[in-house]
């Protein structure tokens, strides 16, 4: 090894005196190293930093630290290669147990000689050594916080919400992932136990930031989510987080709560959505659920057809009518009319004659025949239109001879007259109606010749008319249903044939006051009745059944 001896009086080292005197330890000898001799004969042995030469201090590095030593105290400087050097005080930090000073200064030795063996030997044992260190404290830190855990377990069990909240803030948990697992368990379970004991002390608002923060922590707390739901539920302000809540929530249960929350919300289409999905059977809900959907369902087709979205108006009928067999099929009937009637040319006669085929086909003979009177006036020789037409009048007429057979010539007179307004556009039908009209006048008038018979026939007449009217009011609660009628509606029925037997008695009874009498027909009572069922069939349908006619 080469070495550099300098002396005090060396042209190289021209110093000033320095005042003041310079702590010095002494190293045991380990083989070469720098060194350091004083004015006053001491020896320090270290590794001198090169950077400070050219300064008025000189510093060395020893195992105990560094010395900083004014040059005019300095004799004489014995100087060994840096990595020499660095490897010395890296040997010295070892022994000493300073593996992260150690570690460093063989870093240094290895940079000044990168083929230095005993430098890379060094390293490795102070980096296993360093490693060991922080995989003990690892371990320390790991059972001190699972012991913190514990604790607060203990507290929470005891409903000591306040300590265990304390102990947690003041404890430095280990970043452990085992720890930091139990942790985020801990906390989200102590969360929901003092939101229930918050909620047990009447203090909602703290209780809700409580679940709030254990369902961040755990999304699958349904009790939590819940109590956090109820907490909400009679806040109509708050409809919007609680369904947000509910969304997150994979309970059949959670979403018919999450669809009633889109109703009170009236977002009828999304609520529609998920009864539809979870509903099941409409048979085994409660009542009061099956009614909410038959509602939902009703809305929502009204809103459609409100705004003339026939399509999705028809769609959502046809899902109602499949959770309700007892649902009327008049509605699906008139929205599919109104979509033919929106994709139809109505300045076209060809294409409105089809559109009243459409219609009649539908069941709604009254709107065909305005429609193929349209027809017609656009073009007087359109044949479906005449033909249409003429297929209603001829069922009209038959109805009217029908009329006279059974000696109901108050309605012959009524329907004739009827029927000479709504077909004048062919005269061939009213003539025919004048002379059925006149037939059943000629009937009438030999008739009224014996009064008595009249009324007693009128009062028969009534009684037969309100038979078929409580006929098809049974026929309205049958499920024995014909799936090949398209229309049928037996409450239309019913009301038609209650008006008639009213009709009948009353005629009955302006002829022959008598048979109002309790011993003879007992019309009196009988009318009562009538009228009531009547009322009854007749009262306007519910605000969420509404109801539109054909324009």
């Amino acid at each position: 090894m080469n070495h550099q001896e300098l002396s005090a009086r060396d042209k190289r080292f021209t110093w000033g005196r320095l005042a003041g005197t310079c702590a010095l330890l002494a190293v045991a000898a380990m083989g070469a190293a720098d060194t350091i001799t004083t004015t006053d004969g001491k020896v320090l042995e270290g590794s001198i930093d090169k950077m400070t030469l050219k300064q008025q201090l000189v510093t060395i590095r020893t195992s105990s630290g560094s010395l900083s030593i004014p040059q005019g105290k300095i004799a004489k400087i014995v100087q060994e290669s840096e990595a020499t050097n660095s490897l010395r005080v890296a040997d010295q930090h070892l022994a000493l147990g300073k593996y992260q000073d150690a570690a460093n200064e063989y870093r240094k030795a290895l940079q000044a000689d990168p083929s230095l063996a005993a430098a890379k030997e060094g390293l490795a044992k102070a980096e296993a050594a360093l490693n060991q260190l922080a995989t003990d404290q690892q371990e320390a830190d790991k059972a001190g916080s699972l012991e913190t855990l514990k604790k607060v377990k203990e507290l929470i069990s005891e409903k000591k919400f306040t300590e265990a909240i304390n102990l947690l803030r003041g404890s430095k948990l280990s970043s452990d992932p085992t720890v930091q697992k139990e942790y985020q368990e801990l906390v989200a379970d102590g969360s929901h136990l003092y939101a229930v004991y918050l909620v047990d002390k009447q203090d909602p608002a703290r209780a809700v930031e409580m679940l709030q923060l254990s369902l961040k922590l755990n999304p699958d707390n349904e009790d939590a989510r819940k109590l956090l739901v109820e907490l909400w539920g009679n806040d109509p302000t708050k409809l919007d987080k609680v369904a947000a809540e509910l969304k997150k929530s994979k309970s059949p249960k959670d979403q018919l709560k999450l669809a009633d929350t889109y109703f009170r919300q009236k977002k009828y289409e999304d609520a529609l959505r998920i009864y539809v999905k979870y509903s099941g059977n409409p048979a085994d809900l409660p009542a009061e659920i099956s009614d909410r959907i038959r509602r939902t369902f009703e809305l929502v087709q009204s809103e459609f057809a409100m705004r003339s979205d026939w399509d999705k108006a028809i769609a959502t009928y046809e899902l109602y009518m499949n959770f309700n067999p007892e649902a009327d099929p008049v509605p699906l009937a008139r929205y599919q009319c109104k979509k033919q009637a929106a994709a139809t040319d109505m300045s076209d006669a060809d294409a409105v004659a089809m559109l009243g085929h459409f219609v009649q086909e539908h069941g709604f003979a009254d709107h065909a025949r305005k429609i193929y009177a349209k027809a017609l006036e656009l073009n007087p020789n359109q044949a479906v239109a005449k033909e249409g037409l003429q297929r209603l009048a001829d069922a009209q007429l038959a109805q009217l001879s029908a009329l006279v057979q059974d000696g109901q010539y108050t309605l012959v007179s009524i329907a004739a007259n009827d029927i000479v307004r709504d077909y004048a556009a062919l005269p061939d039908v009213v003539k025919s109606a004048q002379n059925i009209q006149a037939t059943g006048a000629k009937m009438q008038a030999k008739e009224v010749a014996d009064k008595g018979k009249q009324a007693q026939a009128w009062g028969r007449r009534g009684d037969e008319y309100y038979s078929q009217a409580q006929s098809y009011i049974g026929y309205m609660t049958s499920s024995d249903v014909n799936k090949n009628v398209r229309v049928f509606s037996p409450k239309q029925e019913a009301v038609k044939y209650l008006g008639m037997a009213i009709q009948a008695w009353q005629s009955a009874l302006q002829l022959d006051p008598s048979l109002g009498d309790p011993i003879s027909m007992d019309l009196n009572n009988k009318l009562a009745q009538a009228n009531g069922l009547y009322t009854q069939l007749t009262w306007s349908k519910p605000p969420y059944m509404p109801r539109y006619e054909m324009q």
